[in-house]
């Protein structure tokens, strides 16, 4: 059997970053011990002035700009359409970091997987490189598809773009979808403040899409809708679910209905890396 790919790397070449960025990667793993369930990512005070640098690039920047994950053998596209905050994050990175460490140790090739909230496709394009198969990717966000295909074709993975609002069975129309300055809080629901106004999107079958793509493997990082998503109808051909939860939104009770939920269905956890779980029958 051929040996799976091991995408994990740490690069820290010389001339690569300041002194201030360089401490944040090392860093790393304390930070990560003070994440509890309901704890968010920590803003560091010296990082702010990172932040507002990457901005100032941001807002000169013409097309897209590409940087390699420190941490993995990915490249990734940015533009004006993700935050200062997010950029950052992403060059150092702690973004979707536990979803990518769950992907990059537990997909094997010839999986097929389906990537719910797809986003910028950081997930999309782990999952694609580690399984070696087209990954079906649905994103409410068409903002950020543009990213999301140009991420794809830097890394050499073959998607399935559908746009709209998961839900487990077929349901024709549209839904409203409220996008938030930070992406994490872009949901069907209010979430904070710091919202546009709702966007009317198609909502998009699950069933649907596991049944015509022979998905075996689910990804999902959808903001507080995973109760809704998961019936039985769409897990049934489901062998493993990679699952991010945001508990300081949705608190430890629903955190415990959804993992309840899954462990109902057959499901066993394997593993917890952040707010992300790994499920496998």
């Amino acid at each position: 059997m051929k040996k799976k790919e091991d995408l994990h790397k740490i690069t820290l070449r010389d001339g690569m970053a300041n002194k201030v960025y360089k401490q944040r990667l090392l860093r790393d793993e304390a930070i990560a011990a003070r994440r509890a369930l309901r704890s968010m990512p920590e803003r560091i005070t010296e990082e702010e002035v990172e932040v507002l640098g990457v901005a100032h690039v941001l807002n000169q920047l013409v097309g897209f700009m590409v940087i390699q994950h420190p941490r993995y053998a990915l490249k990734i596209a940015i533009n004006q359409n993700v935050s200062s905050r997010i950029a950052y994050l992403l060059a150092c990175g702690d973004y979707v970091e536990g979803h990518l460490r769950l992907l990059n140790r537990y997909v094997q090739e010839g999986d097929r997987v389906l990537d719910l909230g797809a986003g910028l496709g950081i997930t999309t394009c782990v999952a694609g490189m580690m399984s070696r198969q087209k990954v079906v990717s649905v994103e409410p966000n068409k903002d950020v598809h543009e990213i999301l295909q140009k991420n794809a074709d830097l890394n050499k993975v073959d998607i399935q773009v559908e746009w709209g609002c998961a839900v487990a069975q077929q349901d024709s129309g549209e839904t409203d979808f409220y996008v938030a300055e930070e992406p994490w809080s872009s949901s069907v629901f209010v979430i904070g403040a710091s919202v546009q106004p709702p966007r009317k999107v198609p909502v998009v079958s699950v069933t649907d899409l596991i049944k015509s793509n022979n998905i075996n493997t689910l990804s999902i990082d959808i903001q507080s809708s995973e109760l809704g998503l998961l019936d039985d109808k769409s897990l049934e051909n489901i062998e493993q679910v990679f699952l991010t939860i945001n508990t300081p939104t949705i608190g430890e009770r629903s955190t415990a209905q959804i993992v309840n939920m899954l462990f109902s269905k057959g499901y066993h956890l394997v593993d917890i890396s952040g707010w992300s779980y790994y499920f496998k029958k």
